[in-house]
C-alpha cells in the first residue's frame, strides 16, 4: 500500500535536482529517498489526475492538529492546507507529532476531537489543555527510572 500510493503520488515528481538540494549537508544523504526512487522505477501505480497537487478548497470545518516533531506533517504543512479553507482550525501540539501517542494526556486530543465532531464545528472547541501533552522524561540510569515508576504510582 504504501509504495502504491507514494510512488504515484509524490514520488514520481521527485527530480533528481529536487533530491540534492534536499540532502545537502545531511548525515545519511540521499539513502532514504534514492532507495524509495529506485522501488518506485518498477512499482506499478495508477495515473495522477491533472490538477492533483492543486489545494482542496472548502468551507466545511475542519479541525488540523499537528505537532513540531513530525518530519512528515509538520504545523507547516497544516497553515499551508488551512489558508485554503475557509472554516479551517489549526491547533498545534506543542511537544507534537504525528499522533498524540507517548505524551502526557492524550484524552485531551480525543476530547477535542469529540467535541468537534459532535458540533460539527471548532468553534468554541476549548484546545488549551494541548499545552500538558509533553513527552516523558528521558531516562538515563536506574535512579531516574525508580523515581519515574514511583511517580507514576503516586
Amino acid at each position: 500500500m504504501h509504495l502504491s500510493v507514494t510512488c504515484a503520488e509524490d514520488v514520481s515528481f521527485i527530480t533528481p535536482a529536487m533530491v540534492e538540494s534536499a540532502i545537502a549537508g545531511t548525515y545519511l544523504r540521499g539513502y532514504r529517498v534514492l532507495q524509495q526512487v529506485a522501488a518506485c522505477r518498477d512499482w506499478p501505480r495508477g495515473e495522477i489526475p491533472a490538477g492533483f497537487h492543486e489545494p482542496v478548497r472548502s468551507d466545511v470545518p475542519v479541525l488540523l492538529v499537528s505537532g513540531p516533531y513530525d518530519p512528515v506533517t509538520p504545523p507547516r504543512f497544516a497553515a499551508e492546507v488551512a489558508a485554503h479553507l475557509s472554516r479551517a482550525v489549526q491547533r498545534t501540539i506543542p511537544e507534537g507529532h504525528h499522533g498524540q501517542g507517548g505524551l502526557a494526556h492524550p484524552e485531551c486530543f480525543t476530547g477535542i476531537a469529540a467535541r468537534f465532531f459532535e458540533r460539527g464545528s471548532a468553534d468554541g472547541v476549548d484546545t488549551s489543555c494541548v499545552a500538558g501533552m509533553t513527552r516523558p522524561p528521558f531516562v538515563t540510569d536506574a535512579a531516574q527510572f525508580a523515581a519515574l515508576l514511583q511517580a507514576a504510582d503516586d
